[in-house]
């Protein structure tokens, strides 16, 4: 991961983002460990027909 995110910014990338899920706790550590931060929250709806 850390070798993606120094390619990207080697090649004029100022910012990434990911998605992933707030119950998603191994990846969130992950994101965490290599710089990422939360900056929001996303609420989604569904209803099942």
């Amino acid at each position: 991961m850390l070798q993606g995110l120094l390619y990207l910014k080697k090649n004029g990338l100022h910012e990434a983002q990911l998605h992933v899920l707030t119950n998603n706790k191994s990846a969130l550590s992950l994101y965490e460990s290599v710089g990422f931060a939360i900056s929001k929250e996303e609420q989604r709806y569904r209803i099942h027909l």
